[in-house]
């Protein structure tokens, strides 16, 4: 899966919670991607180039998991973005796994699981574990 594959999320209600882990165990590589929503796409422009996390995959998706699930009174704001920000995850032997960052809901998205980052947003994190990857250029890094 690349970037411009992963599905966008329509802006709804809280997602809801199935349990269980939000990534599984075992991920290789974890791409940060800023996917324009269909009815922004030719005013977007500035866009972040994909950065793609080698090192310490296991210690961010521990993090995600770690975070609670989404309250169903948490608030979702009635906003529309420009972008979709993602968090894919690849696997050596399962399909990938598009993790959507939901800002409106403060809500982390993968399939018919979501978690609350209200108490800690994961986009610093994963830019912290990627710019102290060896090899990251500091040009890289922003």
């Amino acid at each position: 899966m690349n970037c411009a594959e992963v599905r966008i999320r329509f802006a709804g209600g809280p997602p809801t919670d199935a349990g269980g882990p939000l990534v599984p165990f075992g991920a290789t590589t974890v791409t940060r991607c800023e996917t324009p929503l269909a009815s922004t796409a030719p005013a977007v422009t500035g866009l972040t180039p994909p950065k793609v996390l080698t090192t310490d995959v296991d210690r961010l998706a521990a993090i995600l998991n770690a975070l609670p699930a989404v309250p169903a009174d948490q608030a979702c704001l009635p906003i529309t973005l420009p972008v979709q920000v993602s968090l894919v995850f690849t696997f050596r032997e399962q399909q990938p796994l598009a993790v959507v960052v939901d800002p409106t809901c403060s809500a982390l998205i993968a399939g018919d699981r979501a978690r609350s980052y209200t108490a800690m947003n994961p986009l610093p994190v994963f830019d912290a574990l990627f710019s102290a990857q060896p090899g990251v250029t500091p040009s890289a890094r922003r």
